[in-house]
């Protein structure tokens, strides 16, 4: 089976929208299907929503347990993450030689679906301190041959490490990062392919772009702090304030507000059309953007857009990549699409 690896941007407490990069790439987790064999479609996708709600809950007591914390830290440092493996069966990492002591607790939430407990050699908290490092080094201060040959950098909770995808991961090109930013048996390194492409138009919507330019998605329906109503796309299409936005070739809005940097892709387009009025139905589905989760690793992900559906699985929940214009942007999600 063909994949590809794709970063999305999330908006935590907002729907997905945002920067999509694509990059060829090979990973056996992609394979989860051919794992479960005798079981259905239906059946399979059942055990996956048990598991991500189940995971989800699980989270929410760790967070909320008493333990040794570092300052200022969300999680106990005893935690190091939890992701789904390729049967769906939840995997907590602890940081512990004695990881089977964490089992009761765990069990506590993880009922319907198998419980596996895997020893880990970095607290989420080291881990996450790291990455924001990474962020500000891409962001800030990072040498061009190195931010040229990145593909991807995020925390890998499976590996219990943070992992970084070069384009080029020869000695010398590993050796120059390790000088530049730090030499940490916390980081791996992976080959990847690149470079990415930007793709505008995979959001959960109907089609919407600037003039001469082609088509986005509308992400969501909005209403910004001046109770203007309107719906946001992505930044990196809608470059200028005051930029015009068609659906259809009609003038509908115009940018109000935009950004493209740091943990923000995004463009709120103010509604200037009384004809056109924006709805949270996903196009295609008759579904209506209700919620919003934060995916587990392992996790299946469907993304929609005006072209059709991309269907995965979630590799790494807090990656960063670099974007239209050497934008580095962080908080990606990063999946397994099955082409």
């Amino acid at each position: 089976m063909e994949t590809k690896s794709i970063l999305l941007k999330i908006f935590y407490m907002t729907p997905i929208i945002g920067l999509i990069l694509l990059a060829s790439c090979d990973n056996d987790r992609s394979h989860k299907a051919d794992d479960n064999e005798g079981i259905t479609k239906e059946e399979l996708q059942a055990k996956a929503r048990i598991a991500g709600k189940e995971g989800r809950e699980l989270l929410q007591i760790i967070e909320k347990k008493p333990g040794t914390r570092s300052s200022g830290s969300a999680y106990p440092d005893y935690f190091g993450g939890i992701y789904l493996d390729e049967n769906f069966d939840i995997v907590l990492v602890i940081v512990d030689d004695n990881p089977e002591k964490f089992r009761s607790m765990a069990e506590e939430k993880v009922k319907r679906v198998n419980l596996h407990l895997q020893k880990g050699d970095f607290s989420l908290n080291e881990l996450e301190k790291i990455q924001e490092k990474l962020d500000d080094f891409f962001r800030n201060s990072a040498p061009k041959s190195i931010k040229d040959n990145l593909i991807s950098a995020g925390i890998e909770v499976q590996a219990n490490r943070i992992s970084v995808e070069f384009i080029d991961i020869s000695p010398d090109k590993i050796n120059e990062f390790k000088k530049a930013f730090m030499d940490s048996p916390a980081i791996i390194f992976k080959q990847g392919t690149g470079p990415f492409i930007d793709l505008a138009n995979v959001n959960s919507g109907s089609g919407i772009k600037p003039p001469g330019l082609n088509n986005g998605s509308v992400g969501y329906r909005a209403r910004n702090s001046s109770n203007q109503i309107g719906i946001v796309s992505s930044g990196h299409l809608f470059t200028m304030v005051g930029q015009g936005a068609y659906i259809n070739n009609v003038h509908v809005g115009q940018v109000a507000n935009r950004q493209n940097s740091g943990t923000v892709d995004a463009a709120f387009i103010r509604i200037t059309n009384s004809n056109y009025i924006p709805t949270n139905v996903v196009e295609g589905t008759g579904q209506i953007l209700i919620a919003v989760t934060h995916p587990f690793e392992g996790e299946p992900a469907t993304l929609r857009d005006i072209n059709g559906a991309y269907r995965g699985i979630v590799l790494d929940v807090n990656a960063g990549a670099t974007g239209t214009g050497g934008v580095y942007i962080r908080d990606l999600i990063q999946i397994v699409k099955y082409v």
